[in-house]
């Protein structure tokens, strides 16, 4: 079973409890979001940025293994610095400067998006650690 029909038995189940309470039936309002696709990742596919960055370079907020990392410069770094520490490092990681990202993106002009941009291709994941990407 794939992990998309998972996800739509388990819609189908919400839906059907949602329609089984008659007093939720018409006030719960449902929404399904996706941010991406789905892609499966081997346990080995995990790109390590502790293989190039320090931590004291860079804050990102969020879990420890993700696709894609917003990279802050810490104080005495900066946003090219980031980015030549990573750039080319890995066959698999993306990695741009904010005001670089491709148009395709549409993630350049938020003021929320940060200065470095890293993302793993499909199939791969970015780990802060050798230790996270264990778990």
């Amino acid at each position: 079973m794939t992990v998309v029909n998972s996800l739509s038995g388990d819609i189908e189940y919400l839906l059907q409890r949602l329609r089984a309470v008659p007093s939720l039936r018409n006030s719960v309002n449902v929404i399904l979001t996706s941010d991406h696709g789905m892609a499966t990742v081997n346990r080995g596919n995990v790109i390590v940025l502790q293989d190039y960055l320090s931590d004291n370079m860079y804050t990102s907020p969020g879990k420890d293994i993700r696709v894609l990392w917003a990279l802050w410069p810490q104080q005495n770094f900066t946003a090219r610095g980031l980015l030549h520490s990573l750039k080319d490092r890995h066959p698999k990681l993306k990695v741009f400067l904010k005001t670089e990202l491709p148009r395709r993106l549409f993630y350049t002009y938020n003021v929320r998006i940060a200065p470095v941009i890293a993302y793993a291709e499909p199939g791969w994941l970015i780990s802060r650690s050798k230790l996270s990407s264990k778990s």
